[in-house]
């Protein structure tokens, strides 16, 4: 049900240059996809932001980008069938930020409690999986609201 009409890809508005000007991305490449997926959705373009967030990557935020669309998606629609994709995609995106975060097991965390010694910090990459985990435990929370299995 993507809607590619004239109204949804004015002049100024086919790619993200206007971003560049406003100083946001900071060359960064994967927030300019994350702006490109999002702008796909807000303009109505939800095939093609399917697709483009389905595609495999390695970072996290790609498959929590798909998930937090699809609960914007299930919150304004309401359909079961939006709702239940939803649920799909926050577990894909749990457990791709699970796997990156890199979680300290509570047996590890007592042993080294027991010596006294700090944690390591974590990497940025570990840092933000940390924070798309949060994330996405929070969608997850509202998804379950929605669907009234409380």
């Amino acid at each position: 049900e993507s809607s590619d009409d004239e109204s949804t890809s004015g002049a100024g508005h086919d790619d993200l240059d206007w971003l560049k000007t406003a100083n946001i991305l900071r060359g960064d490449p994967v927030q300019v996809d994350v702006f490109h997926g999002a702008f796909l959705f807000y303009t109505n373009k939800f095939t093609e932001c399917d697709d483009f967030f389905a595609a495999p990557r390695d970072d996290p935020i790609y498959s929590v980008g798909r998930a937090v669309l699809s609960v914007i998606r299930a919150v304004f629609t309401f359909e079961q069938v939006d709702i239940d994709q939803a649920h799909t995609f926050l577990d894909l995106a749990l457990a791709h930020s699970k796997k990156k975060a890199a979680f300290e097991g509570a047996f590890s965390t007592l042993a080294r409690y027991a010596r006294w010694r700090a944690p390591p910090p974590p990497t940025r990459e570990q840092f933000a999986a940390r924070i798309n985990f949060a994330e996405m435990k929070l969608m997850g929370a509202l998804l379950y609201v929605l669907d009234e299995r409380i």
